[in-house]
């Protein structure tokens, strides 16, 4: 009866014998309390069933059972978004959509399978970003170099509207060209373009005669 009961009974697992003992100097049996082996392990795991919840803390030696690890998975699946499932007990990977910036500047959609890539993507997109800005700055600065300025003051420099000077200080003189026509009246400010400077010589010619 002793040896059919343990049959079914689970043991802790024995200590493990010196080696060279013989069976005449052999001990009775000592167990070893820190150890349980379920069934054979040359045939199989076993499963254990209607485990009662363990405590999920710091330091904790309970077992703990599936609805416990359902439940925490379930929680990690909704916190990764992106599609992320777990169930029957496997997972199914995330795909985190992400508009992302190309190095030409340009904007795109891209799927990445994990959170870790997504954010090399996103951090990928602000060195694009920052490039792309700092082509833009370079390229203005490039043209403003071509671009007509008003004079500043050169006590504080400030913008004096009332002043431009072509080609900078001290440079050679910028010629203006398909400049339009400007008005000749009293108190005009209008450039005055060659072409009516040699009809007023023209007309001068004509009034005068004489050959002037």
């Amino acid at each position: 009866e002793i040896e059919e009961v343990r049959s079914v009974a689970v043991l802790y697992d024995e200590e493990v014998e010196p080696k060279g003992v013989t069976p005449l100097l052999r001990s009775a049996r000592k167990v070893n309390k820190n150890s349980v082996t379920f069934g054979d392990p040359s045939t199989g795991t076993v499963g254990l069933h209607n485990v009662g919840q363990g405590k999920v803390v710091e330091n904790s030696a309970d077992a703990i059972n599936g609805s416990q690890l359902f439940e925490t998975n379930k929680t990690v699946a909704s916190y990764l978004g992106g599609g992320a499932i777990y169930k029957d007990g496997v997972w199914s990977a995330p795909n985190f959509k992400v508009k992302t910036v190309t190095t030409d500047g340009q904007e795109e959609e891209k799927i990445y399978p994990d959170v870790a890539s997504a954010f090399e993507g996103v951090g990928s997109s602000f060195t694009n970003i920052k490039n792309e800005i700092t082509n833009q700055i370079n390229h203005l600065q490039s043209d403003d170099s071509a671009v007509i300025h008003y004079d500043k003051d050169d006590k504080n420099g400030t913008v004096n509207y009332g002043s431009v000077t072509f080609g900078g200080k001290d440079k050679v003189a910028t010629a203006l060209h398909n400049v339009a026509d400007g008005q000749i009246i009293k108190d005009s400010h209008d450039a005055i373009t060659g072409g009516q400077i040699n009809t007023i010589a023209g007309d001068l010619t004509k009034i005068l005669g004489g050959q002037a």
